[in-house]
């Protein structure tokens, strides 16, 4: 499924809206190509524990080890970040975890 910058998504089980910021490369994968013009945290919805991300350019990367979407509900400040085949499964084998808008 492809997924761009600012495309909206509806969670399945809140029913709120979030806008994509990007697809976050694992560290590993950035490392030598990448500088760091910008940087924030994201919440990792898996572990619940706050991660950095970075940036450069349009060019998104986390200290994680896995392809993360970072995403933000819309009208509130926290990023948070999950795992990409995470973000596109089912819940419940038949309910997409988000929709897109």
């Amino acid at each position: 499924m492809a997924v761009k910058v600012n495309d909206v998504y509806k969670h399945w089980g809140n029913r709120k809206k979030y806008n994509v910021i990007a697809i976050a490369l694992p560290f590993n994968v950035a490392v030598g190509v990448l500088g760091s013009e910008g940087s924030g945290k994201a919440l990792h919805t898996e572990d619940e524990k706050h991660i950095r991300y970075f940036s450069d350019g349009n060019i998104y990367y986390t200290e994680c080890d896995e392809y993360l979407v970072l995403y933000q509900r819309q009208g509130e400040n926290t990023v948070y970040a999950r795992p990409v085949d995470m973000f596109f499964e089912h819940v419940d084998g038949e309910i997409r975890r988000f929709t897109k808008q």
